[in-house]
């Protein structure tokens, strides 16, 4: 696994991990734009602009939770901030996102709840792409294996444990990911018609999808109180979002079948 691909100039690389993510955003934006629901609700320009404020706003997002949950462990809070080398918290980039974007919707008048279950479909595909960045930088690195699944890092600037066989718990989340955005996609759109429903599937599915994978990456991180370590911070987290999105499957579920029966 190489982390850079070539140097541009000095000291400046193209970096496998940020060029992924980049890659992401780019099919996400060329299948947003081809969406026929999302289409009616948002312009090109709109939708182009959502995405870049989201981008920033998600880095922003995903730099601060990791930095928080990774705080023991830093040399500097500046290493916080180097996402390109790793430093990037999926979930923080979800909770960000989910609570900042949906104010940007509502200042544009742009319909909140219909617009994220459009856009969420393709994120889940975006996250899967970040992901094999991840597997590049060596970052979200997984535990110790002598299965055939291993993979050995040799580059001394990855981020992962050097001549050492370990899961690559980074393409098993890509992995997943990648089926997320599937069931969503020619599944649940099909069957959850009601605004919210696909968001708030969306948000149970990754929370699942990041608990899960949690347990052979390498990299986890515990609470100070020893009473709740037998998950990981993330992993709380996760369960809480995850929680979150039921109440607001169910809420988002009930409240349109009790307009629908209030007014047949």
């Amino acid at each position: 696994m190489i982390p850079y691909l070539f140097q541009i100039y000095g000291p400046i690389y193209l970096n496998c991990y940020g060029l992924a993510i980049l890659i992401g955003i780019a099919v996400l934006i060329i299948l947003s734009n081809h969406d026929k629901e999302l289409k009616k609700l948002v312009s090109p320009d709109q939708l182009i602009n959502i995405i870049i404020i989201g981008t920033i706003i998600g880095i922003i997002g995903g730099m601060a939770l990791w930095g928080i949950v990774n705080y023991q462990t830093l040399e500097s809070w500046t290493e916080a901030l180097e996402f390109w080398n790793g430093g990037l918290s999926i979930l923080g980039v979800v909770i960000a996102i989910s609570i900042f974007i949906p104010i940007y919707l509502k200042y544009k008048k742009i319909p909140v709840v219909k617009f994220l279950d459009r856009i969420t479909i393709y994120t889940a595909l975006t996250q899967s792409i970040a992901r094999i960045g991840c597997f590049c930088a060596g970052c979200c690195y997984g535990i110790k294996t002598n299965t055939i699944f291993g993979v050995t890092y040799t580059h001394p600037d990855s981020g992962a444990p050097l001549f050492l066989r370990i899961h690559p718990a980074q393409l098993y989340s890509s992995f997943l990911l990648f089926l997320i955005f599937l069931l969503l996609y020619f599944v649940l759109q099909k069957y959850f018609k009601k605004p919210g429903q696909i968001f708030t599937s969306y948000l149970f599915l990754i929370s699942l999808e990041r608990f899960i994978t949690d347990f052979i990456r390498a990299d986890r991180e515990f609470s100070s109180f020893e009473t709740i370590n037998f998950f990981s911070i993330n992993q709380w987290i996760a369960l809480l979002i995850a929680l979150i999105s039921i109440v607001l499957f169910i809420y988002y579920s009930q409240r349109i079948l009790r307009k629908t029966t209030s007014h047949p």
